[in-house]
């Protein structure tokens, strides 16, 4: 552009004048610093990365509050009691990581109503013989002070409960630990630990609703003057993001220290909560001291940064970890206690706003912050009035604006009520947009990509002036319309010669219509034989019946197939008419209605009844016959032409000379004795025969059986001196010890 004669392109910049940098301190001092620098501020363009160093180091010998957060259910009643034997081994094992600590105690147990706890005071123990206290939610039982005497004397005084469900309700007791600082005692200065013990699994937000709390938790602390959480009954318990949020918040650590059964799921919550650890404490807590050490350490070796960026501002973190290999990354873990690690944060500017960003950065679990401000750079200093690239009244602009860093800012008119616009303020006029002219020569609903004036036309000033075309007229606000675009007949004629197109449409001349203007605007081809269009069942298209209703077709779409039969509509009406029997006289009152006007009323069809000779019924109609609920076989007759949505124009029943309506079956009255005489007769006959066959089975088999037996005798030899079936009278016995001496 041959207007660019100043190019400005402002690079990022560090405001160096403003940077706090106080020195790492990484043992015992009068002020901790573990994070360097403090503070800076940034001047950045959009889009354009700058990095910034800085390095985290985590003092030596630095202040300890250390919270001690018990489950006091039933099932830990052996943990407390090992809790206060190893009070003073805790106290120990904290001051060979500070001298400086303080040390408190709290307890929780559930939520004080239904179904979390019993109103029957002694099944919530769920033992018998135990003096069980009532349920409580959470209870402060010692500020953090540096007393491992009154630690001991107060885990040993604090109150065993129970509850009746396995979650406990610790998320209620950790928010109260977090947010109640003045009561707890959390120092500005010290790194805040929560050692979180329990033997169960916890109760979210959600679960509440059991127990009919539906407030959420606000996260504000509500202990009494006895250290009670006394808005366990007024609102739900907290969720864990909401945990989190608060811990971030606090600078507090949070170490888990559980039973094997539950470890995978507080391990799991680490995940979720960056300043935290879980570890496996024994049945009856005997290793807490071992555990709170080692998970202790692994606070304090490693360095994680988290920052409150908004959407506007992006960052993410590089460093070596003092390592060979740089990478993207947020942790260092395996940091000893005094060793700084060094960070590169790579921060962009997303977006320009009016007002500065402040980002702040800060180490997980401890207090200390590293404030960035970034003041966008959103514009250049040609902007400014006076400088090289500002230019009053310029030519460019054909004197009707001024150039400002290569572009036009044209003049108001203030006499017209308008002002110029354009690229080079070369139009003048009321315009909806005039710092965006080529938005009108848009359709409102077209998007910024869309052609200007449909591609066949120019956009001057704000409207569209259409190309000229030997073959076409191109015509309307977008240039989008034309007398050619229209729909053609097969014939391939616009609007099939019998009409005008209109900016796409054809508006068809008198006698025509269709999209083509190609069907003649006549129904007589469409006329059935009853005179209604399409049998009032289907749409006259060009002459021909069209788009017939379902289950209706043919010409004139009067044939359905899967239709009910005129004659079985008309059955129900003429019976009650003719007979007064049938489905409609079912509802008949003869106090409020009389017969016909009734039957006549009631028929869902509308016809003129009358009763004639079969002879004089004209033969062309359709004859209709069935019978009666006496079984009487009768016969009506209609006329089809006549049929329309209520039915014939009229209905005539067949009678005969002697005027009856119907032929009726000859009723015989059975012959009842004769019936019972057959029938015990018939019961007879088959029990004589049924006795008879018996005897014949029985007589054929005997004598089988007889002739088998005879066969078989006859067949059997014995020898002339033995009988085979013969035994000896006699019995011989003989003494076994016959023949010895001394017998």
């Amino acid at each position: 552009n041959s207007t660019c004669k100043y190019i400005e392109d402002p690079p990022n910049s560090v405001d160096y004048s403003s940077v706090v940098n106080k020195s790492l301190t990484t043992s015992s001092a009068e002020e901790f610093i573990q994070i360097s620098p403090q503070y800076i501020k940034l001047k950045l363009r959009v889009g354009q990365e700058e990095e910034v160093k800085f390095s985290v180091a985590q003092a030596m010998e630095y202040p300890v509050d250390l919270y001690y957060l018990m489950d006091l259910s039933n099932s830990m009643s052996d943990d407390r009691d090992n809790i206060v034997k190893l009070g003073g081994e805790l106290a120990t094992a904290i001051e060979k990581i500070t001298r400086d600590y303080r040390i408190g105690f709290g307890s929780f147990v559930d939520k004080e109503v239904m179904p979390y706890i019993s109103l029957v005071k002694d099944e919530n123990c769920q033992q018998e013989n135990v003096d069980c206290p009532a349920p409580y939610s959470f209870q402060h039982q010692m500020s953090l002070r540096r007393n491992a005497t009154e630690f001991a004397e107060r885990v040993r005084a604090a109150p065993i409960s129970g509850n009746i469900d396995n979650p406990e309700g610790g998320f209620d007791a950790l928010m109260q630990v977090i947010v109640c600082g003045d009561l707890i005692g959390w120092r500005e200065d010290a790194r805040r630990v929560i050692i979180y013990t329990t033997d169960q699994s916890f109760h979210i937000a959600g679960d509440g609703k059991l127990g009919g709390l539906v407030a959420p938790n606000d996260g504000q602390c509500h202990l009494n003057s006895t250290g009670f959480y006394d808005w366990s009954t007024v609102q739900d318990y907290p969720s864990l993001g909401h945990i989190n949020h608060v811990a971030r918040e606090h600078s507090v650590n949070v170490i888990w220290a559980v039973t094997s059964s539950h470890l995978s799921l507080y391990q799991g919550l680490t995940k979720l909560m960056t300043a935290s650890v879980a570890g496996e404490i024994s049945s009856d807590s005997s290793n807490v001291v071992e555990l709170i050490q080692e998970l202790y350490g692994k606070i304090t070796t490693t360095v994680r940064v988290e920052d409150n960026s908004s959407e506007s501002v992006s960052i993410h973190y590089m460093s070596s970890c003092n390592k060979k290999h740089t990478k993207r990354r947020k942790r260092c873990r395996d940091i000893p206690l005094g060793t700084s690690v060094e960070f590169t944060a790579h921060i962009t500017l997303k977006s320009c706003s009016q007002e500065n960003q402040v980002v702040t950065i800060s180490p997980v679990g401890m207090e200390d912050k590293f404030v960035v401000e970034v003041e966008p750079v959103c514009d250049c200093d040609c902007n400014i009035e006076g400088s090289e690239g500002y230019e009053y009244t310029s030519e460019y602009c054909n004197y009707q604006g001024n150039t400002v860093c290569g572009e036009c800012q044209c003049f108001d008119r203030p006499e017209q009520g308008d002002k110029f616009f354009g690229p080079h303020c070369e139009c003048s006029g009321n315009h909806t947009n005039p710092l965006n002219p080529e938005s009108t020569c848009r359709p409102p609903d077209a998007g910024t990509s869309s052609q200007l004036c449909s591609g066949r036309g120019s956009c001057e000033c704000g409207k569209c002036v259409c190309d000229e075309s030997n073959s076409t007229n191109i015509y309307g606000q977008f240039c989008e319309c034309d007398d050619t675009s229209c729909d053609r007949s097969l014939s391939g004629l616009v609007c099939g010669g019998h009409g005008q197109c209109e900016c796409g449409s054809c508006a068809c001349d008198a006698g025509w219509k269709g999209p083509a203007c190609d069907c003649r605007d006549d129904v007589t081809q469409c006329l059935s034989p009853d005179g209604q269009i399409c049998s009032g069942h289907g749409e006259c298209v060009c002459g021909q019946c069209k788009r017939c209703e379902d289950g209706y077709s043919g010409q004139f779409c009067s044939d359905c197939y899967t239709c009910p039969d005129k004659c079985q509509s008309l059955k129900a009406c003429v019976e009650c008419l003719a007979f007064s029997s049938g489905d409609l006289m079912e509802t008949f009152d003869e106090e409020n209605n009389e017969h016909p006007d009734f039957c006549l009323e009631t028929c869902e069809l509308k016809f003129k009844y009358k009763e004639k000779l079969s002879s004089r019924i004209p033969g062309d109609w359709v004859n209709c016959t069935h019978k009666n609920d006496s079984f009487c076989e009768y016969t009506f007759s209609y006329q089809l032409d006549t049929w329309s949505k209520n039915g014939p124009e009229k209905v005539f029943l067949h009678i005969n000379e002697d005027k009856e309506k119907g032929i009726c079956p000859i009723i015989v009255q059975p012959d009842y004795f004769g019936i019972i005489i057959g029938i015990a007769g018939g019961i007879v006959a088959v029990g004589m025969l049924t006795i008879l066959l018996w005897k014949a089975f029985t007589t054929i088999t005997d004598r089988r059986e007889f002739a088998k037996f005879e066969h078989e005798r006859q067949e059997m030899k014995f020898n002339a001196n033995s009988n085979p079936i013969f035994k000896q009278a006699t019995t011989t016995i003989q003494n076994p010890i016959y023949h010895k001496e001394g017998f």
